[in-house]
């Protein structure tokens, strides 16, 4: 009986994971620290850890995902908006910095104040430092703060 059992329970939790992964929304956390893009038919095309996500890049009705494996970066393109990416990150560390980006808070490095305005670098090598608009600079910065002072606890 402990037997049968336990194939039922492994079948079951394959069932539930299949569903996940057919589940038809644009974007879905898989596990803790897991991402699942889909492009704008709900067709999973990518999926990574959070920690290697940088930063997305938004191009009219394409995104440019800019993420690192073996610190090598990487660039995937995804037919998708961004706007419908930022809807799914709102629980996440994950902002918008400017119209056309988002980053991942835990690759910044810096917050930097320039002539031309704030800017973020990252910890990626290589990586291009990312602008911070007027109208998101007050969000970014208080986030920012709250992640980075959550970090050293």
């Amino acid at each position: 009986p402990y037997f049968v059992l336990w194939f039922y329970f492994g079948w079951r939790e394959s069932v539930r994971k299949l569903e996940q992964i057919e589940n038809p929304d644009d974007f879905t956390i898989n596990s803790p620290g897991s991402i699942a893009f889909r492009d704008e038919k709900g067709v999973l095309r990518i999926s990574l850890s959070m920690c290697d996500l940088m930063y997305i890049e938004s191009s009219d009705n394409y995104v440019l995902i800019h993420y690192t494996i073996n610190d090598k970066i990487k660039r995937y393109l995804l037919r998708n908006t961004l706007k419908n990416l930022e809807k799914e990150f709102q629980r996440t560390n994950v902002v918008r910095c400017h119209r056309s980006y988002l980053v991942n808070l835990d690759r910044v490095k810096v917050l930097r104040r320039g002539k031309e305005g704030l800017f973020i670098e990252l910890d990626a090598q290589g990586a291009d430092d990312l602008p911070v608009s007027k109208s998101y600079q007050q969000k970014v910065s208080e986030k920012f703060l709250a992640h980075s002072f959550n970090h050293q606890k």
